[in-house]
């Protein structure tokens, strides 16, 4: 090609090529497996905050339980006790696990995120700490409630159910939709 003159080496295909030392189907199962290689690599961080999405629902869920059982105890006094006593048993030790975790610059470079997942990552690993520091709250408002009030009635049980179920609804739906919208931004990434 030295001896032409003005020549220019160039490649035009009109069709879809793949170049491999084997045959297309093993170089295409190849490049098939290496995407799906490095797609669980990055998908790993996005499965610790949905699991981290349904601990909470699912703490959310124990918690009304827990509320409804011990709503049913005769006295207040009785109540608050059982109540301390599961509480810090059962959920406030997987909130305080949660809740400790923090994002810092370089656990995000050591997740090696894409770029334009890093501020969508940030938003709901912030809700989950919301939503965690959220439910401890609401186990300080109930604790502080049972200090306050000496004796039940059915009226008040069942406003103190509600007033949690509500605020635990709220809450949920906060979860599951930002649930939603980090799945489907990682989808769309996926086919990208």
């Amino acid at each position: 090609v030295d001896f032409i003159q003005n020549y220019e080496q160039s490649l035009s295909l009109s069709r879809e090529a793949w170049l491999g030392p084997r045959s297309i189907f093993l170089t295409k199962k190849f490049v098939d497996d290496y995407q799906q290689k490095i797609w669980e690599q990055m998908s790993k961080p996005f499965d610790e905050l949905y699991q981290h999405f349904d601990t909470l629902v699912s703490l959310m869920e124990r918690f009304n339980e827990l509320y409804f059982n011990i709503t049913t105890v005769k006295t207040f006094d009785q109540s608050k006790v059982l109540f301390a006593r599961k509480y810090a048993r059962e959920i406030a030790p997987i909130l305080q696990m949660i809740a400790s975790d923090s994002l810092t610059d370089e656990k995000i470079e050591e997740l090696a995120l894409p770029e334009g997942l890093i501020p969508t990552y940030r938003d709901a690993f912030s809700l989950v700490q919301s939503v965690s520091r959220s439910i401890s709250a609401a186990a300080g408002d109930i604790d502080l409630f049972l200090s306050v009030k000496k004796s039940w009635n059915r009226y008040i049980r069942i406003e103190q159910r509600n007033k949690l179920s509500k605020r635990f609804i709220s809450l949920r739906k906060k979860i599951m939709a930002s649930k939603k919208e980090l799945e489907r931004k990682v989808e769309k990434l996926k086919t990208e």
